[in-house]
């Protein structure tokens, strides 16, 4: 009987899904096995090499094996940059290894912290060859200028386009020069038709730089100018190679006037201007991120071309280097019946003093936005009346962050400024950062019963006065629809205070029973509240936790308690309570913890973050390890001990209860516990665990114990950060 090799007993479609669980390093070392798997495996891993990393770390695996598994299955590459003099060198050659090897239907490359700068016209030649499929092109981080036109010319079908400087090599050269001579440069026809989104963050002449390239994309929807964060690493430049003059007069000469570019690109959607967006602004901007599948082929633009009338999505940032508030206006007012999205900021890079904007009250109120959805303002100068005033025009707004800065008047809110804000029936998501509420009781119920949608509300370093007035408003009751609560450094105006025993509360028990009364599941319904953050909030006890686990759609918790459970950690030690009140008082927050815990058990908790709790028995972790759908633990605290004063008792765990933790969980992924004392013992019960499960899920385990010097800046060398790496881990579940 002759023997049949594992590819002929399994269909290609088996073999296939069984290799689509490797990595790629995995494929390369399954092809040394022998000649038949060094020709099968290939075969049966095309998907796993659709997308390619090239990093100069990588060098050594770019070998014969490596070369077989490549080819025109490939559709993505990213190219990081070599951190030495070789770095263009090591880019041309991983574009032509690419060539060599028939990788010539590339659909989207990313080439990172590269440079182009001596050898451009060899650069431009290899981006030919990609040419007729490459249709997204991303120069992130480059440290050399580059002609960004000839770029576009050599990329017939390209349909985005991505440049961003590193700012450490920026220099002023780069705003005026195309660093081709007009001798060298290809010869440019056309217009770049199938261009639909273009990022340039780098400070470029708009008249010799920017114009040509608008110019020359009448399908054009997005439009991204310079971000802030590459203003801010300018700045930080040594002034022998560019000032804060400098920077202004570029800032100036590269702004891009918005009426040109719709006459250019008059099928523009989003435009988003000068400083007015940074790079977790474009993580947030997920509908804005290049994916092939989100840009329409030109057949499609002109069937759907009645569906767009005008740009529908604006941010701009309120010029700090000269006064464009005149500008701004007239593109609202032009724009203001089309507009979906509108951002208005007022930023300035960390090496200017902040200054103080223009008075946008008397402008808000008159535009007319019957489309918006999205509106945010930050740190503009507007008082709190003509913002609502302007939003009571909205009808379909659903979206509204306001962040005020806290350096100039405060704006408040109080009852005179109530009567502006009307009913709100579509607003989802309200952000506030930096507002104060009047001190009088009736203000936080009849605020937010204009509201009565109301699904995320976020409040940041404001302050108000309790919410235990929330169930006298004459709307019925408030937050029925409230899925997300975050509330962070809030300040509580104490004269209305709630107290709970000797500090101010502001969310009574009665708050979050309220909640759970009126969130109750109907049969058309069902339960809302998912997440809660409650950081530096008056009165947030273990009292307060056990409010919240009577909310059982609740899947994460985040909360710092207002002060540690067993001990104070001021500076001053005099104040450390005897050794007598603090047992009595660890025994109680210990028994209210754990009654906490067992609350849980009812919900589908999938993240518990609690820090100030020094109250971690065994039976807490037992508990624990009944949580059937938590993955994310996090226990301890922020606070640090301070070397040289009364020491402080830590969190000494039996790590029995660790050990009965890790055997009873099913869903546990990441452990992380703070101002840990036996850490020694507990990282020696985690291997052991590890080492002997075949059926442990646990990725990632972090004990730390923190110990502040005040006399040297610095941690102790005292068990600083135990940590079991991942790939053990694996090593151990494989």
């Amino acid at each position: 009987m002759s023997k049949r090799n594992v590819f002929e007993v399994l269909t290609y479609d088996i073999s296939t899904l069984i290799f689509s669980y490797l990595t790629q390093q995995d494929c390369l070392k399954a092809m040394s096995v022998c000649k038949l798997w060094y020709d099968c495996v290939p075969q049966y891993s095309k998907d796993l090499w659709k997308t390619l990393k090239l990093e100069p770390r990588q060098l050594q695996i770019i070998n014969r094996r490596h070369a077989r598994c490549i080819g025109g299955h490939v559709k993505s590459v990213i190219i990081y940059g070599h951190k030495s003099d070789k770095n263009e060198e090591y880019l041309y050659t991983m574009m032509q290894y690419l060539l060599d090897h028939e990788c010539d239907e590339i659909e989207s490359m990313e080439i990172v912290g590269c440079s182009t700068q001596r050898q451009l016209l060899i650069f431009l030649t290899l981006l030919r060859q990609f040419g007729s499929h490459l249709i997204i092109l991303a120069l992130k981080y480059h440290t050399s200028n580059t002609p960004l036109l000839q770029i576009l010319s050599v990329l017939p079908n390209i349909s985005h386009f991505i440049f961003t400087i590193n700012g450490s090599f920026y220099n002023p050269s780069f705003f005026h020069d195309e660093p081709l001579s007009n001798q060298q440069q290809f010869e440019i026809q056309g217009e770049f038709t199938n261009l639909q989104y273009l990022r340039l963050d780098c400070l470029l002449d708009t008249t010799e730089r920017l114009h040509p390239i608008l110019q020359k994309c009448p399908n054009l929807q997005y439009f991204f100018g310079v971000s802030r964060d590459f203003i801010d690493s300018i700045s930080k430049l040594p002034k022998n190679r560019v000032d804060n003059y400098t920077i202004e007069q570029l800032y100036i000469n590269s702004q891009v006037n918005l009426d040109q570019v719709t006459q250019w690109c008059p099928r523009l959607k989003h435009f988003i201007g000068n400083c007015s967006y940074g790079e977790n602004d474009i993580e947030q901007l997920q509908p804005l991120q290049p994916q092939p599948s989100d840009f329409m082929s030109i057949a499609e633009m002109t069937v759907t071309n009645h569906l767009h009338d005008g740009v529908c999505y604006i941010s701009l940032c309120e010029d700090f280097f000269d006064d464009n508030q005149k500008e701004i206006n007239s593109i609202l007012q032009q724009h203001q019946y089309t507009l979906e999205y509108l951002k208005l900021n007022l930023i300035v890079n960390e090496g200017m003093v902040s200054i103080r904007g223009n008075n946008w009250s008397p402008v808000l109120p008159s535009l007319q936005l019957n489309r918006l959805h999205t509106f945010t303002c930050h740190y503009i100068d507007c008082d709190i009346a003509p913002l609502f005033i302007m939003l009571n025009n909205c009808p379909v707004i659903n979206t509204v962050s306001f962040r005020f800065s806290i350096n100039f008047d405060q704006k408040e809110i109080d009852l005179l400024t109530l009567d502006s804000i009307h009913i709100f029936p579509t607003l989802r998501t309200l952000n506030i950062v930096g507002l104060f509420f009047d001190d009088d009781i009736r203000i936080i119920p009849l605020f937010f019963e204009r509201f009565p949608a109301l699904e995320k509300l976020t409040i940041v370093n404001s302050s108000m006065t309790s919410f235990k007035e929330i169930f006298h408003n004459n709307r019925g009751p408030l937050f029925r629809h409230l899925k997300h609560l975050s509330m962070e450094n809030i300040v509580m105006l104490e004269s209305e205070a709630d107290q709970e025993g000797d500090q101010p509360v502001l969310l009574p028990l009665s708050f979050f029973t309220y909640l759970a009364i009126f969130q109750q599941p109907t049969q058309n319904d069902i339960q809302h509240m998912q997440t809660i953050t409650l950081w530096n909030v008056p009165g947030v006890t273990c009292k307060t936790l056990i409010a919240i686990a009577s909310l059982l759609s609740l899947e994460r918790i985040q909360v710092l308690l207002s002060k540690p459970l067993m001990y104070n950690f001021g500076i001053n030690s005099s104040n450390i309570d005897d050794d007598e009140d603090n047992q009595l008082l660890h025994q109680e927050d210990q028994r209210l913890f754990l009654q906490f815990i067992e609350k849980l058990h009812k919900t589908k908790i999938k993240e518990l973050r609690v820090n100030d709790i020094y109250c971690l028995s065994s039976s807490i972790f037992e508990s624990l390890g009944n949580l059937r759908s938590l993955k994310i633990l996090d226990l301890g605290s922020t606070k640090q001990y301070v070397v040289g004063l009364k020491p402080h008792k830590f969190n000494e765990i039996d790590f029995s209860g660790i050990s009965m933790m890790l055997h009873k969980t099913t869903s546990l992924r990441h452990v992380r516990l703070s101002q840990i004392q036996n850490t020694n013992d507990i990282t020696c019960t985690v291997n052991t665990f590890l080492s002997s499960s075949t059926s442990a899920k646990l990725e990632s385990w972090t004990t730390e114990y923190k110990v502040y010097n005040h006399k040297q800046d610095g941690l102790h060398d005292r068990n600083k950060l135990r940590m079991i790496d991942t790939v053990v881990m694996r090593r151990f579940l494989q």
